[in-house]
């Protein structure tokens, strides 16, 4: 379910692997009119400086947009600028709606052309500080998911065999192909076992 946090608000109550799950400010507000308050008839006076209300329950339809309406403009205009941010940590991460990822090594990495990419080296401060206040415990490279859900398949980096498994593969290459001294030499130059074949 969306949350919506302030700028200063990610560094002390989001942990750092839930910053993969920073939303666009297009998709943020987008579910944001299924689950907040966005109708300024609700309001006595409209939030400043703060998201606005979370509503009780989930709305089965998102609210339309009016006229005049202060504060759905308001949070559209701070989701652009950044100065709030929603996270939906139920969903898989998506690169159409997650403009951050967790690197190998543990790092938040923007990798979208958001209009609040000028923002990015605020949420990478936070993240720091998130990770300063978990005792420098980085979080887990992110998971990324084709459409259809299932994780995207990376290639497997090929495993280097010692020079004793390369001397038994050309011990065995040269008792197939025949010529049993030449690999043999190879073979027990590096280390490997070459049998003695009986010809």
């Amino acid at each position: 379910m969306l949350r919506l946090y302030t700028l200063w608000e990610l560094e002390r109550e989001v942990s750092p692997d839930e910053f993969q799950h920073i939303l666009t400010p297009e998709a943020a507000l987008k579910k944001a009119a299924y689950c907040y308050d966005l109708d300024y008839r609700n309001y006595t006076s409209p939030p400043v400086n703060e998201a606005p209300r979370p509503l009780d329950g989930l709305n089965n339809k998102p609210y339309q947009r009016t006229g005049y309406d202060p504060i759905y403009d308001d949070l559209e205009i701070n989701l652009m600028e950044g100065w709030i941010i929603g996270l939906d940590t139920d969903e898989h991460w998506d690169e159409t709606v997650n403009p951050f990822h967790i690197s190998a090594e543990g790092e938040l990495i923007f990798d979208n052309a958001d209009p609040f990419c000028w923002v990015v080296s605020d949420f990478q401060r936070a993240f720091r500080l998130a990770i300063s206040n978990q005792n420098g415990r980085k979080p887990a490279a992110t998971e990324k998911f084709q459409s259809s859900g299932e994780p995207v398949q990376h290639a497997q980096v090929a495993k280097t065999i010692n020079t004793k498994a390369a001397g038994r593969l050309l011990a065995a290459g040269g008792v197939y192909n025949g010529n049993i001294e030449g690999f043999r030499q190879t073979a027990e130059q590096l280390g490997g076992d070459a049998p003695t074949v009986r010809q």
